[in-house]
């Protein structure tokens, strides 16, 4: 089957993880295709607008931002409205073979097919399942949010061979056309191969299954044992530290200072290049993106065993247990103290850039598109 008249994106990935893992995949993947020619039409909040495509920040012509107001991601209703707005105005505009709508969060848009959409999801993980949250949100209805959207759904992209397992678990009735499709990052050369002493990175939700508190347990330890005299901990998205977090950090205080920033993109990788290590310790995670772009800025990683991130890197990342502080304390000591070999380093981040790159992900997504079969097309 010939490629799609259009791809469009709907907000879904902002609304999961706003400016987060998610939504930076979203708009690189989408940014991606249209850099092959394929036009794509990306509905993003007016903040993500403003953050990934800053004023003089040059995009593919292909590629259409559909902005929607900030407001409208707490107004679902009216959000639904706009969303089947922007899907039927891309298929006029785009008129031809039938067009791909790419859902990258829930609920996904079930009407899209009788706009001649071909409907595919992403699922990311199955957090929501594997720790009922979504039988919490949702008191226990029958069906789940996930399990409506998966009868409109055509398609199902996996971002590991552990989500499609895990999926599987709770899915067993779901027999159409799926691929695994690595997440990928486009590979930027490093700047600066300098880490600065001390410097921890955290990326990301800290809360819940995101594991954080197992960070800051240990490095009360290596305080309180005066194995970390001067530390300095970035928090990278998420929420501000909560009245815990705070807690802690006063008591590991003046040791180790901390501070909590919303970087654009270029300033995230500036922050990578800096840290003496990124630590992601995650008791669940479907690919684990900081991980992927901490790794091609050369930037040692501490990740959960387990979770799914050391299954897809191996032995580039350094796994321990999610659930011992002190082991993470000792290995968080180790990597702070070694000695730093900056071409080394580079080298590793531009071997793992040639394993996870942005043009692979493009083309495997667009080689999954054409396998979808048009509305009422009887395949």
């Amino acid at each position: 089957m010939s490629g799609p008249s259009v791809v469009v994106f709907d907000e879904g990935a902002f609304v999961d993880s706003f400016l987060g893992g998610m939504a930076r995949g979203c708009v690189q993947l989408a940014t991606e295709l249209a850099r092959a020619g394929q036009p794509t039409a990306l509905m993003l909040p007016r903040s993500a607008e403003r953050h990934f495509f800053p004023e003089g920040r040059e995009k593919p012509a292909d590629l259409h931002l559909r902005v929607i107001p900030d407001w409208l991601l707490f107004w679902p209703r009216v959000l639904r409205a706009v969303r089947l707005l922007h899907l039927f105005l891309a298929g006029r505009r785009f008129n031809g073979t039938a067009p791909i709508y790419h859902a990258t969060g829930l609920p996904l848009e079930a009407k899209a097919g009788s706009l001649g959409y071909r409907i595919v999801y992403t699922v990311h993980d199955m957090a929501p399942e594997i720790f009922g949250a979504e039988k919490k949100r949702w008191s226990g209805r029958a069906p789940t949010i996930k399990n409506r959207a998966l009868k409109y759904a055509q398609g199902i992209i996996f971002v590991s061979e552990k989500t499609r397992r895990d999926f599987r678990h709770f899915f067993p009735w779901w027999h159409g056309p799926t691929k695994i499709v690595h997440h990928g990052v486009p590979y930027v050369p490093l700047v600066s191969s300098h880490r600065e002493e001390g410097r921890i990175l955290w990326v990301g939700n800290r809360s819940g299954y995101k594991n954080a508190e197992l960070l800051f347990k240990a490095l009360q330890l290596l305080v309180k044992e005066g194995r970390l005299l001067s530390g300095k901990l970035v928090l990278v998205g998420g929420a501000p530290p909560s009245f815990r977090e705070e807690q802690i950090l006063q008591a590991i205080a003046p040791a180790v200072s901390c501070s909590h920033i919303n970087p654009n993109e270029k300033e995230l990788r500036e922050e990578y290049e800096k840290a003496r290590v990124l630590v992601y310790t995650s008791t669940l995670e479907g690919f684990g993106f900081p991980p992927l772009e901490a790794l091609v800025r050369g930037c040692p990683v501490i990740c959960g065993a387990g979770s799914g991130v050391d299954e897809i890197y191996g032995d580039a990342v350094i796994s321990v247990d999610p659930h011992d502080p002190a082991f993470l304390a000792r290995q968080l000591g180790v990597v702070l103290r070694s000695e730093e070999d900056g071409a080394a380093r580079r080298r590793k981040a531009e071997e793992l850039a040639e394993l996870f790159p942005m043009g692979k992900t493009a083309q495997e997504t667009l080689a999954f598109y054409r396998e979808i079969p048009a509305p009422g097309s009887g395949v």
